[in-house]
C-alpha cells in the first residue's frame, strides 16, 4: 500500500500541531514550519509543486482559510478574555484585526475546532464561552462593522469536547468530532456528530465504537463528496483512514501510512467550480433547491427570486469535475431530463444569462 503515497521533502524540521490548512482557492497547503535556519508559514503548491516559506508567525492551529477568496482566518484569546480575530492577506502579506469579542473567564481555545462558511462568509468556532457554557460562535468576517452570534450547543451527555469541525459548503451542515464523558468525566467513546447551527442541536450521526481514539489535528472534508475524513485508531491501536459519506452515513476505514499525522484535502476543484468562476456578487446568491432527492428522472429546481421567462444555462458535473451535460432551462419549467445519467453523485451549476453563476448544489441519480 506504501507504493500508492508520494513524498514530498520539505525542508522543515518540525510544525505546529494542528496548524494544517488547505487553501482551495490558490492550492496551498499550509503549516507552521521551524527549521534551523529559518521558520514560518510554509506552503507548497499542489498545482505547480512549487514551496514557499513566508515570514508570518501568527499562524496557529485555531486557523481556516476561505475557500472562496484564499483569505486566512486566525483566532487568538488574551489573559483578560478577549478573542481576536484576525484576517491574514496571503497575496499582500498584510495581517490585519477585523474584531474582537469579549468573553471574561475564558482561559483558551480548543484546537481544531474552527471551520468556514464560505457561502455566507462566517468563520465558526466550537467551544465554551466564558461561563464555560458550550457554545458555537459564528464569526461574520465579511461585515463591516464587524458582527458575531453566538448560540449555545445542547447535548445529551454531561460533557462534551467537540473538535475537528467541518463545514459542507453544498449542503450548507456543520459536522464535528464529538467525544462524551459520563457525570464521574470518564471518557465514554466518540462520535461523528452534527451541529444545528440555529438552534444549537447536537446530534450523533455516526457513533465510532471501533475506534476509540483519534489523531489530533487530523480531519479534513471534501467537499465535492461530502466525506468527513479522520485518522483514528482502533481497539488494537492500529492507524486507520476513517472516510464518513455525510449523506448516508456510511464509514469506510482503510490504509494509512506510517508516520501521517496531519491531513488535508484538496479542495481546488470544488472552489474553482463554485467560487472562482463569477464576480464577488456570487457569494450572496441562494443554491438551487433541488428535488426528489435523490433523483431518478426529472431533476427539479426551485430558485427564489427568478422570474418565470428569464433563461440560465446549467452544467452537470461528476465527482471528478468533468462536465458532462449541459443546457438552458428557464424557471418556469424547473426540470432536466438525467435519465440518461449513470447512477451516481452529481454538482449541478446554474448561470444566469447577466453572467452570474449560482453556487452549485450536490445531488444523488439512482
Amino acid at each position: 500500500m506504501d507504493s500508492a503515497v508520494t513524498y514530498i521533502p520539505t525542508g522543515m524540521d518540525a510544525y505546529l500541531l494542528s496548524s494544517s490548512v488547505f487553501d482551495a482557492y490558490h492550492s496551498d497547503y499550509f503549516f507552521s514550519g521551524i527549521a534551523d535556519t529559518a521558520s514560518g508559514l510554509f506552503s507548497y503548491n499542489t498545482q505547480s509543486g512549487e514551496q514557499t516559506l513566508r515570514p508570518f508567525s501568527a499562524f496557529t492551529n485555531v486557523t481556516e482559510i476561505d475557500m472562496s477568496t484564499g483569505k486566512i482566518y486566525n483566532l487568538k484569546v488574551n489573559e483578560v478574555g478577549q478573542i481576536s480575530i484576525n484576517q491574514y492577506d496571503i497575496k499582500s502579506g498584510t495581517d490585519s484585526l477585523i474584531g474582537m469579542v469579549n468573553e471574561p473567564g475564558l482561559l483558551g481555545l480548543v484546537v481544531d475546532a474552527v471551520t468556514f462558511d464560505a457561502n455566507q462568509g462566517i468563520l465558526y468556532y466550537a467551544g465554551v464561552d466564558g461561563e464555560s457554557i458550550p457554545t458555537l460562535f459564528g464569526f461574520q468576517v465579511r461585515s463591516t462593522p464587524f458582527t458575531y452570534t453566538k448560540q449555545q450547543l445542547y447535548t445529551n451527555n454531561v460533557a462534551y469536547n467537540m473538535t475537528c469541525l467541518n463545514f459542507d459548503n453544498v449542503n450548507n451542515r456543520l459536522f464535528a468530532l464529538g467525544a462524551a464523558f459520563d457525570s464521574l468525566f470518564n471518557y465514554t467513546g466518540s462520535s461523528i456528530i452534527e451541529l444545528e447551527i440555529n438552534t444549537g442541536q447536537v446530534s450523533v450521526l455516526m457513533p465510532l465504537f471501533d475506534y476509540p481514539y483519534y489523531l489530533a489535528g487530523s480531519s479534513s472534508f471534501d467537499q465535492l463528496s461530502s466525506t468527513m475524513l479522520l485518522v483514528a485508531f482502533d481497539n488494537a491501536f492500529n492507524e486507520r483512514m476513517l472516510a464518513v459519506n455525510t449523506l448516508d452515513s456510511t464509514l469506510t476505514a482503510g490504509f494509512m501510512p506510517e508516520g501521517v499525522s496531519e491531513i488535508v484535502c484538496d479542495n481546488s476543484e470544488f472552489s474553482r467550480q463554485a467560487y472562482q468562476t463569477t464576480s464577488s456578487a456570487y457569494i450572496t446568491m441562494e443554491s438551487p433547491m433541488l428535488y426528489p432527492v435523490p433523483a431518478s428522472g426529472i431533476l427539479y429546481f426551485r430558485l427564489p427570486g427568478l422570474k418565470n421567462h428569464e433563461v440560465m444555462s446549467y452544467s452537470l458535473f461528476n465527482l471528478n469535475g468533468v462536465e458532462i451535460s449541459k443546457g438552458f432551462i428557464n424557471n418556469k419549467v424547473k426540470g432536466i431530463d438525467i435519465s440518461g445519467v449513470e447512477p451516481g453523485v452529481y454538482m449541478l451549476r446554474l448561470q444566469h444569462t447577466d453572467g452570474s453563476v449560482f453556487p452549485a448544489s450536490k445531488f444523488v441519480k439512482l
